[in-house]
């Protein structure tokens, strides 16, 4: 399942990220406004284990809180200024 939310007009909310479907694959939220990312951007009940792409990249991402993709354990490919490298370190410290 893809959802796309590119260019949607979203500014400084990620609250409708906490009811993204269980089973989204991709998740295309580029091109809104989104300066912070909080705590558990996709909810603290549901694991996303099948979400492996995530693009926020051209949200004038400033700030991601340590644990903002705590419930995504299998995240292949997250696209996005800073978010990237985070991702990366969040990885390597898994193995």
């Amino acid at each position: 399942m893809v959802v796309n939310c590119t260019n949607s007009g979203f500014n400084d909310n990620t609250t409708m990220l906490k009811q993204l479907p269980r089973h989204t694959q991709v998740l295309l939220f580029n091109g809104n406004k989104i300066p912070y990312l909080d705590w558990n951007v996709f909810g603290v009940w549901d694991d996303h284990v099948d979400l492996k792409v995530i693009d926020l990249s051209n949200n004038q991402i400033e700030d991601i809180d340590g644990k903002a993709f705590h419930k995504v354990s299998n995240g292949e490919y997250i696209q996005g200024c800073m978010v990237s490298l985070i991702f990366l370190l969040f990885l390597s410290h898994l193995v």
